[in-house]
């Protein structure tokens, strides 16, 4: 008699760093945070991780692409930055 073999799906043995929020979903969630903040000007970039990471945590990927520039990209401050 041949015994039945199950199949893992593929989805189950990828690591969860791999299950990161889309663009699409960070954008629409900054915009619920911006306007909800008064659309502040000149925060795009806080109101961005703010929701990066609200998201992130949300799936339980505590791991964020500004961890990972954190990581890569250390500075006196602690966290990532850029000028724009």
């Amino acid at each position: 008699m041949k015994k039945n073999r199950v199949i893992q799906p593929k989805i189950a043995t990828q690591s969860r760093k791999t299950l990161a929020p889309s663009h699409a979903d960070i954008a629409a969630e900054a915009t619920i945070i911006w306007e909800r903040k008064g659309r502040p000007e000149g925060r795009d970039q806080e109101i961005w991780l703010e929701a990066e990471r609200l998201l992130a945590k949300e799936i339980g990927n505590t791991e964020t692409e500004s961890d990972e520039l954190d990581a890569l990209f250390p500075s006196s401050s602690g966290g990532a930055s850029t000028s724009l």
